[in-house]
């Protein structure tokens, strides 16, 4: 085996570098160059060092400066996992986020990152490890969810940068899969009709009028309570979550989301009905329930999942009485559209918000407004959003100016 070459020394501070003549088993020889650096002593008072191998200088160079970095950390992405950073780094980030995005987060990393690269020294996962776990995501669970890992992956990363327990984030190199929105049809004015006659008979025939009405988030219509009401104004100043299967109560999703909302006068009506009802259930049973307006049968907070069983017994039950309706008056045309979905499609609770939003749209509201309105954080995600309906309420037939100017010289 070849001697090393002649020595060469790094910088102070730097470690040692030579190259190392390696030969193969055919005979042929290759450079290798090698890095030794001193890490202290651990525990026990033994001296540590550290060694990395590259192709040129530079490289060498620059694990040195990585090994070193770790050190002075005190942990090692060498011995640590990225399941055991990622635990830890769940642990530290608990305390700044919401318990709801918490909880994400820990779906993502426990079914999907840890599966697949827990086991991986967190300084060995490359780029290309992350870029094949990001498209099996997507082809198991779709692309929102393999967006959302990669996300967690990214912002876990970046704290690993801070910590100076990688050198680089190898999520920078791995880009986010394009999103594929679905085609969703919303409902017409007889459709949204229809369905709401089939509701109010129920309990929460309210919490969708005002859902339609308002375009309330499902958990900030569950946390509202009377005293949020004043006047014809409703104030979003809480919502329900579901953290790891416990209900309890929030502060809104984003920043933007507490908000005063001006309400119709046909919506403050079936308020008032709702609550005249909602007393005379109470005073049935002869106890005082909890401010919320809409609280379950017993006063407590009302599971979501209870109201996605209602929603779609609410949505089956119109569509079977539309149904017989058309097929008693001989109009097979009604009935084929109804079965096949393009007449009162399903909606989602998250629908119904995207139905408020379309009447704000035509109405002509621009988008700034129509944000504040929904609580987004931004006009610009609401434009991306509902692109599709600020195009077509563009397309509409312009006001006539003849018209514009008439009706304003009359003013005058």
């Amino acid at each position: 085996m070849p001697k090393p070459k002649r020595f060469k020394k790094a910088a102070n501070g730097q470690g040692s570098i030579f190259s190392r003549e390696i030969e193969r088993k055919d005979g042929t020889t290759y450079l290798r160059w090698e890095g030794h650096i001193s890490l202290g002593k651990d525990g026990n008072g033994k001296r540590k060092r550290a060694i990395v191998y590259g192709a040129s200088q530079a490289e060498v160079l620059a694990k040195l400066e990585q090994a070193k970095k770790q050190t002075t950390s005190g942990v090692s992405s060498n011995s640590l996992t990225l399941g055991e950073y990622l635990e830890r780094w769940l642990q530290e980030k608990e305390a700044t986020i919401k318990p709801s995005t918490h909880a994400q987060y820990e779906r993502c990393v426990n079914l999907h990152i840890n599966k697949a690269l827990g086991g991986i020294k967190l300084g060995k996962v490359k780029p290309l490890d992350i870029q094949t776990l990001v498209r099996n995501i997507n082809e198991t669970s779709g692309n929102a969810t393999a967006n959302k890992c990669r996300t967690v992956l990214y912002s876990a990363f970046k704290q690993a940068l801070r910590w100076q327990l990688v050198a680089f984030n190898p999520v920078d190199a791995v880009d986010p899969l394009p999103v594929i929105k679905p085609e969703r049809r919303i409902w017409g004015p007889e459709e949204a009709a229809r369905f709401l006659d089939t509701a109010r008979s129920h309990r929460m025939y309210a919490l969708f009028y005002l859902d339609m009405s308002t375009g309330l988030r499902r958990g900030e219509l569950l946390g509202l309570r009377w005293r949020d009401i004043e006047g014809n104004v409703l104030h979003v100043r809480q919502a329900v979550v579901k953290v790891k299967n416990q209900l309890t109560i929030s502060t809104p999703k984003t920043k933007k989301g507490k908000r005063p909302i001006t309400l119709a006068p046909d919506v403050l009506e079936v308020l008032e009905q709702h609550r005249k009802a909602q007393l005379a259930e109470m005073a049935e049973l002869n106890q005082s329930w909890t401010d919320l307006v809409f609280p379950s049968e017993v006063g407590t907070i009302y599971n979501p999942d209870n109201l996605k069983r209602l929603r779609f017994l609410l949505l089956d039950k119109t569509r079977k009485a539309w149904r017989k309706e058309a097929q008693e008056a001989g109009d097979a045309e009604t009935v084929k559209r109804l079965d096949n979905g393009e007449l009162f499609p399903h909606m989602r609770l998250q629908d119904l918000r995207h139905f408020h939003t379309s009447m704000l749209i035509y109405d002509g509201k621009d988008p700034k407004r129509v944000a504040d309105r929904l609580g987004h954080s931004r006009a610009s995600f609401t434009l991306d959003t509902y692109t599709h309906l600020f195009e077509s309420s563009r397309l509409e037939a312009p006001p006539s100016l003849k018209d514009f100017l008439t009706t304003k010289r009359e003013a005058n």
